[in-house]
């Protein structure tokens, strides 16, 4: 493969990897990533249930304090 597998760009001097596909920069990387996790977000919460993937309500708000 001779292009990115993001945006079908060139290569440069340096080729980026995730999961055995190649990239051409870090920010096609993450836009890769944005659909595989909430993808894996929704499969959890399908799994799960929802409380075992939020967050408790004090690290969401920043406190280090727990109630």
């Amino acid at each position: 493969m001779n292009r990115c597998h993001q945006c079908g760009g060139k290569f440069g001097l340096i080729r980026h990897h995730y999961l055995r596909h190649p990239f051409c920069s870090r920010r096609c990387i993450e836009l890769f990533k944005e659909p595989v996790i909430s993808e894996l977000l929704r499969y959890k919460k399908a799994l799960f249930g929802q409380k075992s993937i939020s967050e408790p309500k004090e690290l969401k708000q920043g406190g280090d304090q727990i109630r």
